[in-house]
């Protein structure tokens, strides 16, 4: 049986992994806008860390996560996907994502609480980036076209996660990608927060 034209024992593990890692990705996202706006009652009141803040929100979708990973691996076992040796970086995978979860979350954190007009845009955009990212779709059916999604930082962040899981090949530019996003993600959040902590009160 085939559905996508891929074998359906293919494509539900790899549709199941890449949706819990998506559903992560999109979370932080979305949550990250109003991370710092919706504890304004407290950023007034207490003198703590803003990134704090940020930290709650994507530790909370990285539980959901964690409790969403068992029921994938029972999926892929039955499906007869047993784990390999690049099982091994799924700890790895998850630090990154992690990471880049927190950067993103402060940045957006900062720049909602200056523009209150962006967060309805974040989310839409998030939508139109789920249909443009592998989530649902294998970038093999792109076939001479497949560079397209070679330049989209989203589907290395899902396949650092998902292919450790499923036991698929995975690429270092994957991992080359994930890392310097994560770096340049981290030093921009914290240029932002140096720049501009004393005004976030002011502005929520």
């Amino acid at each position: 049986m085939q559905l996508l034209n891929q074998k359906i024992d293919d494509y539900l593990p790899f549709l199941a992994s890449g949706l819990i890692v998506w559903q992560f990705i999109s979370s932080c996202i979305v949550e990250g806008t109003s991370s710092l706006i919706s504890m304004a009652y407290l950023i007034k009141q207490i003198k703590l860390p803003f990134t704090i803040y940020v930290c709650r929100e994507v530790w909370r979708n990285f539980i959901i996560l964690l409790h969403s990973l068992p029921v994938v691996m029972i999926a892929l076992v039955f499906f007869g996907h047993w784990p390999t040796l690049s099982f091994f970086l799924l700890p790895l995978g998850l630090l990154l994502l992690v990471l880049n979860g927190v950067w993103m979350g402060i940045v957006l954190g900062i720049f909602c609480a200056r523009f209150r007009d962006i967060p309805p845009i974040v989310a839409n955009l998030t939508q139109v980036i789920f249909f443009l990212t592998p989530v649902m779709w294998s970038p093999e059916i792109l076939k001479d076209r497949v560079w397209v999604v070679n330049f989209n930082p989203f589907h290395h962040l899902i396949e650092i996660v998902r292919a450790p899981m499923i036991g698929a090949p995975i690429y270092w530019q994957s991992w080359l990608w994930s890392i310097s996003i994560c770096v340049f993600g981290l030093f921009f959040a914290h240029f932002l927060m140096l720049r501009y902590r004393n005004r976030i009160a002011y502005w929520i």
